[in-house]
């Protein structure tokens, strides 16, 4: 549904109504194996991404191996590294079984990438095996500042 933004007297409410008209889209889709990212966002030279927020769907392909902790899905400043973290999406279970779903959908938080130039980019934290797949598909929004 699309909604039309009037101006208010509150120049606050027209500020975040511009940064709401101004969003940028990416559209998130793909298959990761063992530690494959996808590139999520490349922001314009010189700029940074500004995550403010998503709406993220997995799909188990191939049943994944057992693993007490289990494999986070989450979005990267740059790698795939405890220290570029932005945000997780998401919790596979150790064993998941082929079909089954899970979502990840946060609204208006602010994460802004470390420095300039640098992608957004999705996978596991850790490994999901050479013969494991996941499908991922959705949506990030933001800003590039």
């Amino acid at each position: 549904m699309d909604y039309t933004l009037l101006p208010s007297a509150d120049p606050a409410l027209n500020k975040l109504a511009s940064a709401k008209a101004s969003s940028i889209g990416k559209g998130v889709s793909g298959t990761i194996t063992n530690a494959g990212t996808i590139t999520v966002w490349t922001p314009a030279s010189g700029k940074s991404f500004v995550v403010h927020g998503w709406d993220i769907k997995v799909l188990i392909t191939t049943t994944l191996g057992a693993s007490s902790t289990g494999f986070t899905i989450g979005l990267y400043d740059a790698s795939v590294s405890d220290a570029n973290l932005v945000a997780g999406i998401t919790l596979l279970r150790g064993a998941s079984p082929a079909g089954e779903l899970y979502t990840g959908h946060v609204e208006n938080c602010y994460f802004k990438s470390a420095a300039a130039n640098q992608a957004l980019i999705l996978g596991p934290h850790t490994s999901l095996g050479a013969t494991n797949a996941i499908r991922v598909a959705g949506t990030v929004w933001g800003a590039e500042v």
